[in-house]
């Protein structure tokens, strides 16, 4: 590069230099760094352009930025100069180096000089970041040896805020309930799961498609088979990968929504009468953009029994059903209580005898 002018010209210049990374004329030559958005840990590519190039034959800019918030992982150069070299990307502020002063005439060419991969760091805080662009004003220079003048336009990563999806406040686990077995049906036990669309970001109708960013489900397991596991909660176990004997039920139809809620449930079905007192946990939980969200603190354990004599003892008490006044509800009433009582029945007085769980607990 040139060797150094006066130390009083040079100051003065610069000084000139950096004051015109304020204020400038459209039609100014700049130097210019690109201005982009990412979220702690994303990769992000930064580029430094030339434009309204009077014409130069090399130039030497440094490029600093806040090594708290980013890391410099790479630099390409760029096609319109591909004579680009650059300094360690360790170093901070970092070189970018364009040189063709065996050129016997000025190269005006405009665009891309260099191309800068960041990585915002997992620590960064939310918020913009400033890449600063400066350079010695003897190191910028024209086929005559003479300086020429450059705004430099400072760029920045905008670090956004990283999204805090609380499922557990989003999302209320309805409890359980039952459907009686019949000749026509198979007994079943169901669990609902409801959630407040706000606090989701969801607007308008929920439908769940295969490549949805944000799906539901349930994930069901007899407490026994969690106690033996060696995880304490249900969701590390399924998080484990070796989680064969859960059941998850991803909610693929919506029991029911209106313009706040989604209720979405999962029915275990084909339970045999001596397993009418196993109990099952179940806990609701979201996948968004391929993430897991649990409701752990919202998890439901029931059973079969549980809730058959839950109802029996509350909307299907002998003085309830004695207070109907309609025959026809009043006999409704009184078949649902017989088949209660057979629940109860059956696995207070189990029969020794009586069949496994067909197709595994599920």
């Amino acid at each position: 590069m040139k060797k150094s002018i006066a130390l009083i010209m040079a100051v003065l210049v610069l000084m000139t230099t950096l004051l015109s990374n304020a204020v400038f004329a459209a039609n100014d030559p700049a130097f210019v760094v690109s201005n982009v958005t990412g979220k702690p840990g994303d990769t992000v590519e930064v580029t430094v352009s030339a434009t309204n190039n009077p014409g130069i034959v090399s130039l030497k800019v440094l490029v600093g930025y806040d090594a708290e918030v980013l890391e410099l992982v790479s630099a390409v150069k760029g096609a319109d100069f591909s004579d680009t070299s650059f300094g360690p990307t360790t170093k901070n502020p970092f070189n970018v180096l364009w040189d063709q002063s065996h050129s016997y005439e000025n190269i005006t060419t405009n665009g891309v000089i260099a191309t800068l991969t960041f990585r915002i760091l997992d620590t960064a805080a939310a918020g913009k970041s400033d890449i600063v662009l400066t350079y010695d004003p003897n190191d910028v220079y024209d086929v005559n040896m003479d300086n020429v003048a450059f705004a430099t336009v400072a760029g920045s990563v905008t670090v956004e805020a990283e999204e805090v999806v609380d499922f557990p406040t989003a999302v209320n686990s309805n409890g359980a309930n039952i459907r009686v077995g019949t000749q026509d049906t198979t007994a079943g036990l169901r669990f609902a799961a409801t959630l407040t669309k706000e606090m989701l970001g969801i607007d308008g109708d929920y439908v769940y498609t295969e490549d949805g960013d944000m799906t539901f489900g349930m994930i069901l397991l007899p407490t026994h088979l969690l106690e033996a596991s060696d995880y304490d909660t249900l969701s590390e176990y399924f998080m484990s990968g070796n989680a064969t004997p859960i059941l998850d039920v991803v909610a693929k139809k919506i029991w029911a929504q209106d313009d706040d809620l989604i209720t979405y449930t999962a029915v275990i079905t084909d339970i045999p009468s001596d397993k009418w007192d196993v109990q099952i946990e179940a806990v609701p939980y979201m996948l968004k953009d391929g993430e897991y969200y649990f409701a752990e603190t919202d998890k439901k354990v029931k059973s079969y029994y549980d809730v058959a004599k839950a109802a029996r003892e509350s909307d299907y008490t002998d003085s309830n059903i004695a207070a109907i006044t309609d025959p026809t509800e009043k006999a409704t009433a009184q078949k649902i209580a017989d088949n209660l009582d057979i629940i109860i029945e059956s696995v207070e007085n189990p029969d020794p005898d009586g069949p496994g769980w067909i197709g595994g607990w599920y």
